[in-house]
């Protein structure tokens, strides 16, 4: 009996030590008949996005035209720090290939299957790996092609969504940002001299 119980207490101990299984999911999609302001093939970007808080760009959805122009959306791929950003990469000639393969959804702050809601952005400008974001005055769009699955495969297409309607916002020039604090700086000594003087 003894020398049956300690391979059992062994396997035990073995499955209990085993790390949890983490669920996972492998996003993708195709963008197909892609076209920039002009109407032709688009040579640009697209970021593949979750929507994990279901507020789209800080309350507004990422689809309405109320988010254009927003005044810091140039700057990140990810425009809600609360959302979870997939992928981004190239759209040539009209087609993008967005894909996370194999993400662990236990990783995703705040990730809810069948509620949180699943986007593709597309931007009238080819990706730089070396900026943050998509960068000023930038013509975009968005559609939104599902919702969250526990595991497997997430899948999508979008076909011909119609041009980029919406524009990213404008960053600030240095020299102009310089220009105002100087201006504020200004009228706070005179107002500061003429109380002196009266």
């Amino acid at each position: 009996m003894k020398k049956l119980l300690i391979p059992i207490i062994m396997i035990m101990i073995t499955l209990m030590a085993a790390p949890a299984f983490a669920a996972q999911v492998t996003f993708s999609s195709a963008l197909f008949s892609m076209t920039d302001t002009f109407g032709d093939p688009l040579n640009g970007s697209y970021a593949f996005v979750i929507d994990t808080d279901d507020d789209g760009w800080n309350g507004n959805s990422y689809l309405s035209s109320a988010v254009s122009p927003i005044a810091d959306n140039y700057s990140s791929w990810l425009w809600d720090s609360d959302d979870y950003l997939l992928d981004v990469g190239d759209i040539t000639f009209g087609m993008g290939f967005p894909d996370a393969p194999n993400v662990e959804v236990s990783t995703i702050p705040n990730y809810t299957v069948g509620d949180d809601e699943v986007y593709v952005l597309w931007f009238d400008k080819p990706y730089d790996s070396g900026l943050a974001g998509p960068g000023s005055n930038v013509a975009y769009d968005a559609a939104f092609v599902g919702l969250t699955i526990a595991e497997g495969g997430f899948t999508s297409q979008v076909f011909a969504p119609g041009n980029p309607g919406l524009v990213t916002g404008v960053a600030p020039e240095p020299v102009s940002s310089v220009l105002m604090l100087v201006g504020a700086s200004a009228m706070g000594l005179r107002r500061r001299f003429k109380g002196i003087k009266a």
